[in-house]
């Protein structure tokens, strides 16, 4: 499954440390980096206020995104839930059915 992130526009006084390292922030978000640059990127994050903020940013939108919408319930849910949960109760009285009576000879 591949996932795109795009960079938010956030502008920042702070410059990047490591554009190299910066690059890679999007895989390292979805665990798509070896050991060797998932490290890098870690070491990076612990120098560069500007890629660190980025990072828990894109954690954020990222856990929000995975989160399932609530679904509002509408009246008509409602009603059709609450009838549905009420026991159905047999007639007080039994059906007669149209037709040969059992035992006739056919």
């Amino acid at each position: 499954m591949s996932i795109t992130l795009q960079t938010p526009r956030v502008r920042m006084k702070t410059v990047c440390t490591s554009p190299e390292a910066a690059e890679l922030l999007p895989a390292y978000i979805v665990d798509q980096l070896d050991d060797a640059e998932a490290e890098t990127v870690q070491n990076h994050l612990n120098d560069c206020p500007r890629c660190k903020n980025y990072y828990l940013t894109m954690i954020e939108a990222r856990a929000e995104a995975q989160e399932p919408a609530p679904i509002p319930e509408t009246q008509e849910q409602t009603t059709f839930l609450s009838s549905a949960a009420k026991p159905v109760q047999p007639p007080s009285t039994p059906v007669r059915r149209k037709g040969k009576a059992s035992g006739s000879p056919s």
